[in-house]
């Protein structure tokens, strides 16, 4: 998290506004759906329309993150049972 929050301070934006400019990134077939509750924090995620993250930036993101470092169940095995049924 630090140093996402690095980058957020490099772009003079909020770490979530990285992460939300990170996944416009991915292509135009990944669209994010952030949820929020609050105006404010709708506008906030609005802002990461105006981040621009160049090459070197992503790759930043994705040595942080590598592919299939968040892999497995959402939940645990006994309340995937009881998921979409």
């Amino acid at each position: 998290m630090d140093r996402i929050e690095q980058i957020a301070r490099e772009k003079k934006c909020k770490p979530s506004q990285v992460a939300l400019a990170w996944v416009l990134a991915q292509g135009e077939d990944i669209v994010p759906i952030p949820g929020t509750k609050r105006v404010d924090r709708l506008e906030e995620n609005l802002g990461a329309l105006e981040i621009s993250l160049g090459r070197a930036d992503l790759a930043r993101i994705a040595g942080l993150f590598p592919r299939g470092a968040a892999a497995g169940l959402r939940y645990p095995e006994a309340a995937m049972k009881r998921v979409n049924q």
